[in-house]
């Protein structure tokens, strides 16, 4: 039985679990994260109380299914979410939170709604194709030439304690699709690319040490077609699709 367009199922027995939540409108869900008292949801989508919409992204409290008061007032759909500690990372086709300009990326507190002043002075929605974090680090996937100011195409690690790029380079030759980081200290970064750095070829899938940001010479040798659009580094596993 699907309810509003959010269910939940038992992790263990994957068995459906009923569960009473505010009624969810719009189009679809897009983005999901969250903790074990709390759920953050984002797409093209609003919950209501009947006096004040929530548009976009929205706070579910887990135990009582109502919306919180978290509002970023944003004025366009949500694309991706993930939590780190306290902090949430948005991803999606939005110019504004309120009334203040923030393109297509932004760092909210979790608990007070609070957004921090960093921008990836990133300027089409098109450009970012998807973010990670891990230990402090943001990583940036997408069709762009520049970030932060600086020449950087494709790829990038942001250094979150400074708001700085750090010297990581792929040199990729076409756009970067995804990443995933698998530890201890591997991140592999999958795409529509065909060497790095001019000189090593590589087709759509790489490995690089997480310490001194060197591509291994691990190389499934994908055919020049296949494109990963999804990774994801779990128990000592690379998921990919």
């Amino acid at each position: 039985t699907l309810a509003n367009d959010l269910v939940v199922f038992d992790k263990n027995t994957l068995a459906h679990i009923p569960w009473t939540h505010t009624e969810i409108h719009g189009a679809y869900i897009k983005a999901l994260a969250g903790n074990s008292s709390t759920l953050f949801v984002g797409g093209a989508c609003s919950v209501t109380d009947g006096f004040t919409d929530v548009d976009y992204l929205f706070e579910l409290d887990t135990l009582s299914g109502n919306f919180t008061p978290f509002n970023l007032n944003l004025d366009g759909q949500v694309k991706q979410l993930q939590l780190s500690n306290d902090s949430l990372f948005v991803r999606g086709d939005f110019n504004f939170y309120g009334s203040t300009t923030k393109d297509y990326f932004l760092i909210a507190n979790a608990s007070n709604g609070s957004v921090h002043p960093f921008d990836l002075q990133i300027t089409n929605m098109d450009e970012i194709t998807n973010m990670s974090v891990y230990q402090n680090r943001l990583y940036v996937a997408g069709d762009f030439q520049s970030i932060l100011g600086t020449p950087q195409p494709y790829f990038a690690e942001v250094d979150l304690s400074t708001s700085t790029l750090t010297s990581f380079d792929g040199g990729f030759d076409n756009l970067v699709y995804t990443s995933a980081v698998l530890a201890p200290g591997k991140i592999f970064v999958g795409g529509r690319y065909r060497e790095h750095n001019g000189l090593i070829p590589r087709n759509n899938i790489a490995q690089y040490e997480l310490v001194n940001n060197q591509l291994t010479s691990w190389d499934p040798q994908f055919s020049r077609f296949s494109f990963p659009d999804a990774l994801c580094g779990m128990n000592g596993n690379l998921y990919m699709g």
